[in-house]
């Protein structure tokens, strides 16, 4: 979640053009959006994990069509998928659940 508390962190400050390092220049609406993406990530991951969907199912399963105008959206998203999954295994425990498979 360092992701989404470093995003709503950022969206505290006062600014007006936000220079992000994988992503376009844009403002305080596009990294609000940005946060809305990795919300709806980390959930989609989330719920998957809970109905026992392995990591190749959820890259193949998990599409978030409301933000495929996003740059590099296709290429990103299963790269996405795919760190959040690790994430949530390796640091918060789900990886040790004896109902979930790696």
């Amino acid at each position: 979640m360092g992701m989404i508390n470093s995003t709503r962190e950022t969206l505290k400050l006062d600014f007006e053009v936000f220079v992000g390092g994988h992503a376009d220049i844009g403002d305080k609406t596009d990294v609000q959006r940005y946060l809305s993406y990795i919300e709806a990530l980390y959930a989609a991951v989330i719920d998957g994990i809970h109905s026992g969907k392995t990591l190749p199912q959820l890259k193949k399963s998990i599409k978030l069509d409301g933000y495929s105008d996003l740059s590099n959206y296709n290429e990103w998203l299963p790269l996405n998928i795919e760190g959040v999954y690790e994430r949530l295994m390796e640091e918060s425990g789900m990886g040790w659940r004896p109902d979930i498979e790696n």
